[in-house]
């Protein structure tokens, strides 16, 4: 199927589509990978060059501090091997040489200033056996204090301490101030840069910010500066809600660590600035590309397709006169000139076979009336022949249905005739049993009891009552049989359903009571129906047997009456175990039981007792109880 117009696309569209395809989108991915590696090699650039400056104060605090520790050595030594005289001109040239220490003391070993460079008498004797840093200092080498703000000169200070052979030391107060001004000489110009060094436990010794290091700032929450204590890192973090790159190194000799840290917004604006430059102009470098080409291709191909699409619909039209003046010849493209010339061709060719198609058309007109004629007589006999056809689908319809309902009728006869036939065989099975097994077994009865009455014969009475018992049994049944092989007609008079109920109550508790069963009457108000009242209380005395012997173990038997609208219903409950369903589906079959002495031969007598008082009997029965509902039809 040939799409329409507006489904394809101009070539316009095409020529932005070809270039975002296959040259906007491949430059645009190399733009982000080459913005993506120059990114991270400038980053690798701009850590190279914070850890550049890390390491460089690192070794400018190593190199001080040894220094210090140097002169503080040449002082011990000569306070050990020179008479003190001697020793303290040697401290104070040496002092004065170097310049190094704010004052150097000579403690003796009870920790008291016995010698101090500068000389102060105010410090000559003073008691400093109560700073940790002298008690914690070892006996060889020299300790390093803990960085503190002396209160002579307001600057981080450290005290080297060197213990002497005579049990005294030898202290060096070395102000760290020169650390501050390395600091500042390091920082850069970015915006928010910042080097500094903190003690092990997060002080500033140094910053690029003053102020911070004399309100003694902590600056152990920073990330950077736990990972600093583990060794040299560098890591981004946040701190005060601003992203920082920073670089820590460790000075091993006295545990502290030298930070750079900058803010990365500020360290890649520059790198934001010119990709961002970059981009645009290559946009409109891509742009301008786009713009040309898309006029060239305007102007060299649109341009003579339009005219040759216009000359399409001149032919389209018949006009075979305006084809040859709307077709122009571009010169730009060979490929285009040939279709020019193929397309006047084809007009040509097209007028010429126009008109073999008129004379055609003439001719075929002519033998289409002629056809159409002959199709509608056709047509006509058609009608006729699906009119008749429907009229018999109908009639076959209606007969199938009529079919359906004989074969149903049919299914029900049948299953009388087989339940007639049953009983049938049943009431010629009594007829027999009646008068061949009756009149002797009543003989045997009679005998049985004038020996039960005999003395000689006391010591066999309950054997001689079992067998009275026995045929008392057999003769039930034979009633049974009689009942069933019967031919009655009910004799239905206006009757209260309850009221019979209640006439059998002491009958069925007397039974009930004998099994352990409870009996429960919930007897709704009535209206009489037409019932037989023997025949009633037979079914009832039936149904209730079954209900009690359901129960071995014991239970509840409930007997419940309801009104309904066209009828009265009678429902007896049990909490047997219910009827297996081989036994449920033949219910109402002679000589069909689930109980070891049973005969079969109650349930058929409910059925035919309820219909010939032309009631329903519906079971439900389950693992928890069987229930038994008798509707019997209302009065008219």
């Amino acid at each position: 199927m040939r799409k329409k117009a507006s489904e394809f696309l101009s070539l316009d569209r095409m020529l932005l589509q070809i270039v975002q395809r296959w040259m906007f989108l491949p430059l645009l991915i190399i733009w982000i990978a080459t913005i993506g590696v120059a990114g991270y090699f400038f980053m690798q650039m701009i850590i190279h060059n914070q850890q550049r400056v890390v390491y460089s104060m690192t070794r400018m605090v190593e190199q001080n501090l040894d220094n210090g520790v140097r002169i503080l050595e040449a002082a011990a030594r000569a306070a050990e091997n020179s008479a003190p005289n001697d020793a303290a001109v040697f401290i104070e040239s040496t002092w004065e040489a170097n310049k190094y220490f704010d004052a150097i003391y000579r403690l003796n070993n009870n920790s008291k200033i016995v010698l101090m460079v500068p000389y102060n008498t105010m410090y000559i004797g003073l008691d400093m056996s109560n700073m940790p840093d002298f008690k914690d200092s070892g006996q060889n080498g020299v300790y390093i204090s803990k960085p503190f703000i002396s209160l002579r000169t307001g600057c981080p200070t450290v005290y080297l301490v060197r213990r002497l052979s005579d049990g005294g030391c030898m202290v060096g107060e070395l102000n760290l101030s020169f650390f501050q001004l390395a600091v500042t000489g390091n920082s850069s110009v970015l915006e928010g840069n910042s080097i500094f060094i903190v003690d092990e436990s997060g002080s500033l010794i140094a910053h690029s910010q003053l102020d911070l290091v004399r309100q003694q700032i902590n600056m152990s929450q920073l990330e950077i500066f736990r990972k600093g204590l583990k060794g040299d890192a560098a890591d981004i973090y946040e701190y005060t809600g601003t992203m920082y790159l920073g670089n820590a190194a460790k000075i091993p000799r006295v545990g502290w660590v030298i930070v750079d840290q900058a803010p990365i917004l500020v360290l890649i604006r520059p790198y934001i600035i010119t990709f961002t430059i970059f981009i645009l102009a290559m946009v409109l470098i891509w742009l301008a590309l786009v713009w040309s080409f898309r006029k060239q291709l305007q102007q060299n191909v649109a341009a003579p397709l339009v005219q040759l699409s216009h000359s399409t619909n001149a032919l389209a039209a018949g006009n075979y006169s305006k084809v040859s003046e709307l077709v122009s010849r571009p010169s730009s493209f060979v490929e285009l000139d040939k279709v020019a010339d193929d397309f006047l061709s084809m007009s040509s060719t097209l007028e010429m076979r126009q008109a073999a198609l008129l004379e055609a058309q003439e001719e075929l007109e002519t033998r289409v009336d002629q056809r159409t004629a002959d199709l509608s007589k056709a047509n006509l006999s058609l009608s006729s022949e699906i009119t008749e056809r429907k009229c018999i689908e109908e009639q076959l319809k209606q007969k199938n249905q009529e079919l359906i309902k004989a074969y149903a009728e049919l299914e029900n006869a049948q299953a009388q005739v087989i339940y007639q036939e049953k009983m049938a065989s049943v009431g010629q099975i009594a007829a027999a049993v009646a008068h061949e097994i009756r009149n002797p077994l009543t003989t045997v009865r009679g005998y049985l009891q004038l020996m039960s009455r005999k003395n000689i014969y006391q010591d066999n009475k309950e054997q001689l009552t079992l067998m009275i018992e026995e045929i008392d049994r057999a003769n039930a049944i034979i009633r049974e049989y009689l009942f069933l092989s019967r031919e009655k007609v009910a004799n239905r008079t206006s009757q209260s359903l309850n009221t019979i109920i209640e006439w059998l109550l002491p009958l069925i508790q007397a039974a009930a009571n004998e099994a352990n069963v409870a009996i429960k009457l919930e007897l709704a108000k009535m209206q009489n129906l037409l019932l037989d009242e023997n025949e009633i209380r037979q079914l009832m005395l039936n149904l209730v047997r079954n209900s009690i012997d359901a129960m071995p173990l014991g239970g509840e038997v409930v007997i419940r009456t309801l009104q309904k609208e066209n009828c009265g219903v009678l429902v007896i409950s049990d909490q047997g175990s219910g009827i297996p369903p081989k036994v449920l589906s033949k219910l109402g079959t002679p000589f069909i039981t689930t109980k070891d002495t049973g005969t079969g031969l109650g349930l058929p007598m409910c059925y035919q007792i309820a219909e010939r008082h032309k009631a329903k009997i519906e079971i439900e029965t389950s693992t928890a109880g069987t229930t038994f509902s008798i509707s019997f039809p209302c009065l008219p």
